[in-house]
């Protein structure tokens, strides 16, 4: 027998390890290792009963003090007695460390509902087995939601909180543990809005030969996400028609369209935007236009930026694939597109070439967790974690703060197309996203 050397030492575990140089005259019955803080090593780990000769074998002791030495050494069994190793040792590392944990502010703050956002630092000692937050009404946070088991050091995380009470202060901090105990990051507060309805504006419509783009502009939520939007059209001043654009959530100051075609020429048509949410439907004005022409095409889209063309470079970017179209060239980017707060996020430097911008523009300072973006006279500045964006050293409310994602800075693409004067396009069919510079 040897008693080899241990691997995978920590403050409450260690690994140890033997082989089996020899059957001897019969069958081994039994093997393992005995151990303990003293040479005598009083205690006994059974790894087997049945083993071959040249056969390495392992045992993880856990539950050890930390900063301790322990002793061991392998054994084997058969039917003439028992054989042992040599004499062995380890010290256990001195402390267990609990991860580190931060919280970050809240988003998407309606009457009723708001998303916690908290980010794992680090794991600690051992890996993380909970993570989640603490909040209510009191900066003593008593209620606790569980938001997973299992994180990385740099893992974002979120919660969704709904039924809150409107006009009230709420209390929250996020918290992770680990064997060594648990952590929490620093309490943040947030107030719920009131319980209203979206605003929306109903924009002059584009006519053109054969068909007609209606638009929308999204001024405020209300108290809630928004669960649809659209248009009411027909030809009286009270539109009874509907077309949805979207059964889903848009942001604030995002403009929506949806492009009719068939219509009667020389007919005069009305047109209001509408947007719901949990609290009810809000509706635009009433305007007018006169068709022009006629074909058979009725196509939807959803714009999140205030600019509706453009004539620059094109990018198109899939949800969850890392490959991308730029200017019908494939492109390939280490983070693929993800959605996250009902956002689609983009890598910085990815969308940064997507708008053209050069990777020397851009800079991090890992002390402020601060990135600053240089396009000709404009400076932009965003803080990971932080609603709010600096632009020309004026400062502005985000929706949603900027996050790091498998170790790279991502922010909404929405957000930072409108910055740099782009055309920004969700495809909710084939879930792509269309970035067109300025020309």
């Amino acid at each position: 027998m040897t008693s080899d050397s241990v691997s995978s030492i920590d403050s409450g575990y260690g690994t140890i390890n033997g082989t089996v140089t020899a059957v001897g005259s019969s069958a081994i019955t039994q093997y393992g290792f005995v151990y303990g803080t003293t040479s005598s090593c009083t205690s006994q780990a059974i790894v087997g009963y049945t083993i071959s000769q040249g056969s390495s074998f392992s045992y993880q002791l856990s539950g050890l003090s930390a900063g301790t030495t322990y002793y061991y050494k392998a054994y084997a069994t058969n039917a003439a007695g028992t054989s042992y190793g040599s004499l062995n040792y380890f010290t256990t590392t001195a402390s267990a460390a609990t991860p580190t944990v931060a919280t970050y502010s809240a988003s998407d703050i309606s009457g009723n509902s708001a998303t916690l956002n908290g980010y794992i630092d680090s794991i600690g000692g051992y890996s993380i087995t909970q993570y989640g937050f603490y909040y209510g009404t009191t900066s003593s946070c008593t209620s606790q939601a569980i938001v997973g088991y299992s994180a990385d050091a740099g893992n974002s995380f979120t919660l969704d909180l709904s039924s809150l009470s409107e006009y009230t202060m709420y209390y929250y901090k996020a918290y992770a543990t680990n064997a060594a105990g648990t952590s929490y990051g620093s309490v943040y507060s947030f107030t719920t809005d009131s319980a209203s309805t979206p605003t929306v504006t109903t924009l002059t419509p584009s006519v053109s030969q054969g068909y007609t783009t209606l638009y929308g502009y999204v001024t405020s939520k209300g108290g809630s996400n928004i669960e649809s939007y659209g248009f009411y059209y027909g030809t009286t001043s009270s539109p009874s028609t509907q077309v949805v654009v979207a059964s889903d959530d848009i942001d604030a100051y995002d403009t929506f369209s949806y492009t009719l075609s068939g219509l009667t020429d020389g007919t005069t048509y009305y047109v209001m935007a509408y947007a719901t949410n949990s609290e009810g439907t809000s509706y635009g004005s009433v305007l007018s236009f006169v068709a022009e022409g006629a074909v058979t095409t009725t196509t939807p889209t959803t714009t999140t930026t205030e600019q509706e063309s453009s004539s620059g470079p094109v990018c198109v970017f899939t949800i969850g694939s890392s490959t991308y179209s730029m200017n019908g060239i494939s492109v390939t980017s280490d983070v693929a597109p993800y959605i996250e707060h009902n956002r689609t996020f983009l890598p910085l430097y990815t969308a940064a070439n997507a708008l053209g911008i050069s990777p020397s523009d851009i800079s991090w300072d890992g002390a402020s967790r601060t990135v600053t973006v240089v396009d000709g006279a404009k400076v932009v500045e965003m803080t990971i974690g932080s609603q709010q964006i600096s632009i020309n050293s004026i400062s502005m409310p985000l929706e949603v703060a900027p996050e790091i994602s498998h170790g790279r800075t991502c922010l909404p693409v929405g957000l930072i197309s409108q910055i740099f004067g782009a055309t920004c396009t969700w495809n909710g069919a084939d879930r792509t996203v269309t970035v067109q510079q300025a020309a």
